[in-house]
């Protein structure tokens, strides 16, 4: 029996849903299709986020004060942040992709200029904080 798992009724799929769930967390894609719309596939979270890690490619551009203040952008987009030092920055940064992810949702999505932007807003949205921290700022 093939472990590849594809589904063109929801009935069926929801009928699976322990199958899809198992093969998804084994690394191997699902494809689902409801009669009609475009076809969706579940993936591993992990594979989803190595994928789209590969595709965004952010440069964090850092300046540090003599104070010790620190601010941090990334280059082309509409997003940074500053902090009393690195870390607050970096904490700040994080907050700022998350709210730049929820507008892109409910109205960017749509915008030309910010069109492009799905993969970082996809990679957002699934990642922890430590993770995104790590992924974005290479830490």
């Amino acid at each position: 029996m093939s472990q590849i798992l594809e589904f063109t009724k929801l009935s069926d799929a929801r009928a699976s849903l322990k199958s899809i769930y198992d093969t998804a967390g084994s690394h191997i894609p699902v494809n689902l299709q409801r009669e009609g719309d475009e076809p969706l596939t579940i993936v591993h979270r992990e594979d989803l986020q190595n994928a789209l890690s590969a595709l965004v490619k952010v440069k964090p551009v850092v300046s540090i004060l003599k104070n010790g203040s620190a601010s941090i952008w990334l280059e082309g987009l509409p997003i940074s942040a500053e902090g009393k030092n690195l870390s607050l920055a970096e904490k700040q940064l994080i907050k700022a992709l998350r709210a730049y992810a929820e507008t892109w949702v409910e109205e960017l999505r749509y915008a030309a200029s910010h069109r492009s932007n799905w993969a970082l807003v996809n990679l957002i949205i699934i990642s922890d904080d430590e993770t995104l921290q790590k992924i974005i700022l290479g830490e």
